[in-house]
């Protein structure tokens, strides 16, 4: 994760293979929280799916709340289908 500093505003870049997810410090990055226990919030962004580190698809996330407790705890990736990417951990 790296910081910038540009215009009064601090920008946190996460790079993540080929997606970049760019967020106001303070403001939520694609999904929040992270670690997320039960319950995971998209961003507004449809088309969302929610991937394990096989590529395997877990889940499609919804814009708002959706529940994943029945997804193992664990390291996943969020892909919109735009490319952007964001690493999740779900926790117990």
């Amino acid at each position: 994760m790296t910081a910038f500093v540009s215009a009064m505003r601090v920008v946190v870049l996460m790079l993540l293979g080929a997606g970049v997810v760019s967020a106001p410090i303070g403001e939520k990055g694609l999904v929040w929280p992270n670690p997320a226990v039960g319950i995971l919030y998209l961003n507004g962004i449809s088309q969302t799916v929610l991937l394990d580190v096989t590529g395997r698809k877990v889940a499609e996330l919804q814009p708002g709340a959706n529940d994943l407790q029945h997804v193992p705890a664990g390291v996943y990736f969020a892909r919109s289908k735009t490319g952007v990417r964001q690493k999740v951990v779900i926790r117990r």
